[in-house]
């Protein structure tokens, strides 16, 4: 079977820098939040600890600077240059409590030993002790000023005591109880300005370690304030350290080289995972064991990037959610013959049809387009906006036809465009709205809430597919359940086997009939039928080991179904496209709860001649269409590396 392949790297697609860090260690598994230079939020989870996924995303704001992250008993607080203290509700992606810091912007902020107290180093040059109730947050006291702001700051393991670094130069230690400076330290300056204490930790032995603008790490004795051991390994700021473990002697263990930009932000698991963030938008983990022996796994940071794109293949066009906007562009290819040796098809110039515009400061967290692109809805995690839009005309034009404040993770039309079918963030349910007869003057006249089934603990809906007949519909929730319901009668049909690997995607088949789920962790192919109500595995992929050996591992963002007689399916991630063939005969079912029987290896295909992908979909028969981002590109639109003289040039 020959694809033919449209290739698309127009698309100005770019990441963000990584702000911050922050680890939440939970049972066997961990959280990890990750604060990006947009404000964004993402929470990245694993069940082994070994493994890690994007489980949520909360999309930044405009009038929003996110410069530290806290977690405090399964509960989230950020800081950051707007002055206020936010903690987040992860079902409703959006702050449930602020606080002023009654002190100007905050830079850094720290937890106690036992999570029930914050410490935040503020503009004015002081910190602000905030305590952590059940229901929100409340100011304590404020600790004695210092000149400058206060650019870092650590707890002591006792919580008697808090190490500040200032922009001043100097490094002080405060008593909790009295509010006062007990001992000050004062780095050396190296030219007219003062040194920058960048992170600071406290070791239980009250022994002080401070990173600085010199690209020093010092070691202090907390008692007397005097130099025990000083580390000059860097050319540049050191701007981040971790605490591992604590030791009564330092010496340099290894020296590795991760990013190619700087490196913003440092975070460690209690299993020992090391954890690396900057400007280069990457996300880098490495066991600490095995430090020396470079043995991190790369996490780049266009992990889900396929919910940013819709193909309206009626009308041949596409649909980019940017932040804080939508842009459609019509697609055409000139006539070639097609060849099973050829790299793809060479595309005329794409057209850009419209761009419609969020209003506000929020930025966008889902969109939709109709199959026949005669509308277009948009949503941030307050309300949403629904436009009758107009494509075919001299001009193209789109009038919003219907506002309102329901927000929602995930929008998507029915295949006839009569319907357009919400994952509500409010009602913590899914809704279907009418959109028979709606125009200028009519707005949507149904609104109906699906049937839904109800979870142990507090689940909501995060994710929806609707199948290709527009009869069922798949819905996903935050517990990672896959239910599936009829959209005619509005009711649960069945729930699909739980699978404890992670992340799954899944897709439906040309009739509608059953589901395909992969695994990205351990590359395996299943069948879900809905007659039967069987999940049946299909076999299993060999890409692990080629996955370790490129230091990346395989984030599937999406499955697709290239061809239903032939078995024939296509999966890819950021960094390749697999082609997959499973034949007819391999299915056998899924024993739950017991030790799997070995599964034969599914044929397979692996595409390296892409660029970063960022969405691939069916473009007609026997036709696919790719959308990609070079490399060179997202780094052109990055701050310029450190540059520092070789060879004495």
């Amino acid at each position: 079977m020959d694809i033919e392949t449209l290739r698309l790297r127009f698309i100005e697609y770019q990441p963000q820098p990584v702000n911050c860090l922050a680890f939440c260690d939970i049972g066997d598994g961990s959280r990890l939040a990750v604060s990006r230079a947009d404000s964004s939020i993402e929470i990245w989870a694993t069940a082994n600890g070994e493994n890690y996924y994007k489980d949520l995303f909360i999309p930044g704001r405009s009038d929003l600077s996110i410069e530290a992250l806290v977690w405090s008993r399964n509960r989230l607080f950020s800081a950051g240059l707007t002055g206020c203290i936010h903690e987040w509700n992860l079902d409703l992606r959006c702050p449930t409590t602020t606080l002023d810091s009654c002190a100007g912007p905050v830079w850094c902020m720290c937890a106690n030993s036992d999570q029930s107290m914050l410490a935040a180093g503020c503009e004015e040059g002081q910190v602000r002790l905030v305590e952590i109730l059940s229901d929100g947050l409340c100011h304590v006291r404020g600790l004695d000023k210092q000149e400058g702001r206060i650019l870092s700051l650590a707890w002591h393991p006792s919580g008697e005591f808090i190490v500040t670094g200032g922009a001043d130069g100097t490094i002080r230690k405060y008593d909790v109880t009295c509010g006062r400076s007990v001992l000050r330290i004062t780095l050396e300056r190296y030219g007219p300005q003062s040194t920058l204490v960048w992170s600071v930790k406290c070791l239980s032995d009250s022994t002080i370690i401070s990173a600085d603008s010199c690209g020093k790490v010092n070691f202090w004795n907390g008692v007397h304030g005097t130099l025990n051991r000083s580390f000059h390994s860097h050319k540049a700021d050191t701007l981040a350290i971790a605490k591992l473990k604590e030791e009564k002697s330092w010496v340099v263990a290894g020296d590795v080289c991760f990013h190619t930009h700087d490196v913003r932000c440092l975070a460690v698991s209690k299993s020992g995972v090391l954890v690396s963030g900057g400007i280069d938008t990457n996300i880098m983990m490495c066991p600490t064991a095995s430090f020396a022996r470079d043995s991190r796994t790369e996490y780049p940071p266009f992990a889900n990037s396929a919910s940013r794109f819709i193909l309206a293949p009626s009308r041949n066009l596409l649909m980019y959610q940017a932040p804080t906007e939508v842009k459609l562009w019509r697609v055409t290819s000139n006539e070639l013959e097609s060849s099973s040796n050829a790299d793809g098809l060479e595309m005329a110039l794409p057209t850009s049809v419209m761009e419609i515009k969020a209003k506000g400061p929020l930025h966008i967290s889902s969109s939709a387009i109709s199959s026949d692109a005669s509308f277009v809805a948009l949503c941030n995690v307050q309300e949403m906006w629904l436009y009758k839009v107009d494509v075919l005309g001299r001009v193209p034009r789109a009038e919003v036809v219907w506002k309102s404040r329901i927000a929602c993770y995930k929008m998507q039309f029915t295949p006839d465009s009569r319907e357009l079918v919400l994952a509500s963030i409010g009602t913590k349910g899914i809704l279907v709205l009418s959109l028979i007869d709606v125009g200028p003057n009519s707005e949507p006249s149904q609104l109906d809430l699906v049937q839904q089934k109800k979870e142990k603990g507090n689940a909501v809906f995060t994710d929806i597919e609707i199948g290709p007949t527009g009869e069922f519909m798949a819905a996903t929730t935050s517990k990672k359940r896959i239910y599936l319901y009829s959209l005619r009668s509005r009711c649960l049909i069945s729930k699909v086997p739980h699978l404890d690997v992670q992340p799954v995607v899944f897709c439906f088949d040309p009739p509608g009939t059953s589901l395909f789920l992969f695994s990205g962790e351990n590359r395996e192919l299943f069948k879900y039928s809905f007659a039967e109500e069987r999940l049946s595995s299909m076999g299993t992929t060999a890409l692990k080991s080629r996955y370790k050996g490129r230091k990346k591992l395989m984030l599937p963002n999406q499955i697709i179904v290239l061809s239903a007689m032939e078995f024939l399916f296509a999966v890819y991630d950021n960094d390749c496209l697999v082609i997959i063939r499973a034949s007819s005969g391999s299915d056998s079912d899924v024993a739950t709860g017991k030790k799997r029987k070995l599964q034969q290896y599914l044929r397979y295909q692996l595409v390296f001649d892409y660029q970063v992908l960022l969405f691939v979909a069916q473009f007609g028969q026997n036709r696919l269409i790719t959308v990609e981002r070079p490399i060179e590109a997202v780094l052109k639109g990055l701050p310029p590396t450190f540059a520092r003289n070789r060879y004495g040039t």
